[in-house]
């Protein structure tokens, strides 16, 4: 449960523990639901989809504990990828339309690129490769000389890459956050553009 206020707090790294959806609208002036085809994207063959009480009861299924509700952010702790993780559901409009995966701190550079990339092999396994790719530091800095989670801590450093399902009902990115830590973030195409015309539709 602390860990879970600690990333909540922080703001970690799902739009900022928002409501407000990763995905882009196709249209800003639409102010209407999109169509439900019945697809969702899932997250360990879970739907993200559906009342927060279905998405709980499957993740407790799943050998997940529950942690506790911050706002409109839903943590639970448990294994993913062989790992001990932190996972923040996040609902909007009666719905789970985001899921976000923390992984341990890490301290070591080395270690933080090697599940960066170990991750993102995996991931372009599963969906081809990725629509984009942000991997860089700023200022010019060259990495090696010994300051890469200095700069990863003081959003200096940008490691980001996202995947698009092949059926388009959602996109995954990966990303190193400055917690610092590994990331990852599933978010439903229908759910996300749903709450987003909400809140449109709230203005």
């Amino acid at each position: 449960m602390i860990r879970f206020l600690i990333v909540c707090s922080i703001g970690l790294f799902v739009g900022n523990l928002s409501a407000s959806p990763i995905l882009p609208l196709s249209d800003p002036n639409a102010v209407q639901f999109p169509s439900d085809n019945g697809e969702h994207l899932t997250f360990k063959g879970i739907p993200i989809d559906g009342p927060f009480s279905s998405f709980k009861a499957s993740m407790q299924a799943e050998g997940f504990e529950f942690l506790g509700t911050e706002g409109q952010a839903h943590g639970f702790s448990g294994i993913f990828l062989g790992q001990k993780v932190t996972v923040v559901a996040m609902e909007g409009s009666g719905t789970i339309y985001r899921v976000g995966v923390v992984f341990e701190e890490q301290e070591v550079w080395s270690i933080l690129k090697g599940q960066y990339l170990n991750i993102k092999s995996l991931l372009t396994a599963k969906y081809g490769e990725p629509i984009d790719v942000v991997e860089e530091f700023q200022e010019s800095y060259m990495e090696g000389n010994g300051s890469e989670v200095y700069y990863l801590k003081n959003d200096r450093c940008t490691y980001q890459s996202t995947f698009q399902s092949s059926d388009d009902v959602g996109t995954v990115q990966l990303k190193l956050t400055n917690l610092p830590c590994v990331g990852l973030i599933y978010e439903d195409k229908i759910n996300a553009e749903r709450v987003a015309n909400q809140y449109i539709d709230d203005l």
